[in-house]
């Protein structure tokens, strides 16, 4: 890691400990994984980045009994130049941006017959405007000053429809739409498929900060996003298509075209308060007001001690699922639910060891979804991450008789400066325990 560049390089694989094991639930190996990034800034706001990794993907699997997208293995090189200007005054700021994704496969289907290429490309530039206003008053509360802040934000966003199909599914997931899904132009994690967007977000969020700590005690914000296309690219890629009508289809889920065709995403409220040095709370609220019901609630209760412990306690409440046969439609109307409880606790029980512990419960089915539990031992030349987790697999909430458990024991070695072989555990342990900040390795 320099002044202007960071480079990385790593191995990564894991074996799970089922017998047998489907080989669409195989994991694919990263070896290796090459990584290259770069930042430019200037002094009037000007700024370039350069991202670039080259990976090999590999499993041992009967490439026939997988879907195609998912049956080739090969190398991935992916690029993605970005420039972009930010203009910031007191009073607000203003940022255009544009980046190219592109992206070249060399690739291998083994015995499978297949009209695909082997050596298919993909070159994507996404163009967003974010912008906001800042409008601010002082005020006194409780013989405290404070500073309470209004900010209105508009973003938008533009990624064309780009044919996809050709290109393999090794590690893209649809994001799950939230408060800062408003602002992103990705609707895809990884970099096998960039999802087309053409939408404006405009939001508006107000602060309070105390003026002695400096800090954000209270912050409210409510935004939503508004669409001028559909969103056709999905995990096939296919820009030519949407997902058929329940009449057309039985067997596909509605919600697929739903979520496609919609011209508005739900409105997004989340409320941040932070109680005090070391205790803290959050809500968010999705509302869909074309079907006027709410799609997503949570409140979580966060404890934050300054060695590094971390407590987390969170409620989340989805509605997941249509039933088309309650009321004739398109559509439908979605029928049932899911409730969780979400436990995790990171301790460091000295300066060398980290505990790491998870608990999420499916109220609705009462039996657990994950359950996790690791350490993380630092050395002063190298770490080693074990973990043990086991999980509801293939999980949706009306129909649990397909649900299996899935189990691992991951266990990952770094050296200092080197990277790491093995599972990479810290960017789930982040993941699934907010507020967890692993010791560097």
């Amino acid at each position: 890691r320099g002044e202007r560049w960071q480079l990385d390089a790593r191995a990564q694989g894991f074996q799970r400990l089922e017998d047998p094991l489907s080989d669409t639930d195989r994991p694919f190996y990263r070896l290796p994984s090459l990584t290259a990034n770069a930042n430019w800034q200037l002094d009037n706001g000007l700024y370039t980045q350069w991202r670039s990794n080259a990976t090999y993907f590999w499993r041992d699997v009967d490439e026939r009994r997988v879907p195609e997208r998912e049956a080739a293995i090969g190398s991935r090189l992916h690029l993605t130049p970005a420039v972009g200007w930010r203009y910031e005054q007191p009073w607000g700021y203003i940022e255009p941006r544009t980046e190219l994704w592109h992206t070249a496969y060399e690739l291998d289907y083994g015995d499978r017959v297949t009209d695909r290429t082997t050596s298919p490309t993909r070159s994507v530039a996404i163009t967003s405007i974010d912008s906001g206003l800042v409008f601010e008053r002082e005020l006194e509360l409780g013989g405290r000053g404070y500073r309470q802040t209004l900010e209105p934000r508009v973003n938008y966003a533009y990624v064309p429809r780009t044919d996809q199909t050709q290109l393999p599914y090794f590690d893209s997931r649809e994001r799950v739409f939230s408060w800062d899904q408003l602002w992103s132009p990705h609707r895809f994690s990884g970099a096998d498929r960039v999802g087309d967007l053409n939408r404006v977000s405009l939001g508006v969020q107000s602060r309070l900060i105390e003026d002695s700590a400096g800090r954000d005690r209270l912050t409210f914000g409510v935004g939503q996003s508004y669409y001028f296309s559909e969103r056709r690219i999905d995990s096939e890629g296919d820009p030519d298509t949407l997902p058929p009508r329940p009449s057309e289809d039985p067997s596909v889920n509605p919600e697929s075209r739903y979520q496609a065709t919609r011209d508005r995403s739900p409105l997004v409220t989340r409320l941040d308060w932070q109680i005090s040095d070391r205790w803290s709370t959050g809500y968010e609220w999705l509302y869909d007001d074309e079907r006027e019901q709410t799609e997503r609630s949570s409140v979580d209760v966060r404890y934050r001690h300054p060695e590094g412990h971390v407590v987390n306690l969170g409620y989340r409440w989805e509605i997941e699922g249509f039933d088309p046969s309650v009321i004739p439609g398109d559509y439908g109307f979605r029928d049932y639910s899911r409730e969780e409880w979400d436990l995790s606790l990171a301790w460091k029980a000295n300066p060398r060891i980290d505990l790491i512990g998870r608990y999420l419960h499916d109220q609705t089915n009462n039996r657990p979804l994950e359950q996790l539990a690791g350490l993380q031992w630092n050395d002063c030349c190298y770490g080693v991450q074990l973990v043990w987790r086991e999980w509801i697999d293939d999980n949706d909430t009306a129909r649990v008789g397909d649900d299996f458990n899935d189990r691992g024991l991951f266990l990952r070695f770094v050296f200092r400066g080197l990277g790491g072989v093995g599972q990479e555990a810290d960017g789930y342990f982040e993941q699934a325990i907010p507020g967890y900040r692993p010791t560097p390795l």
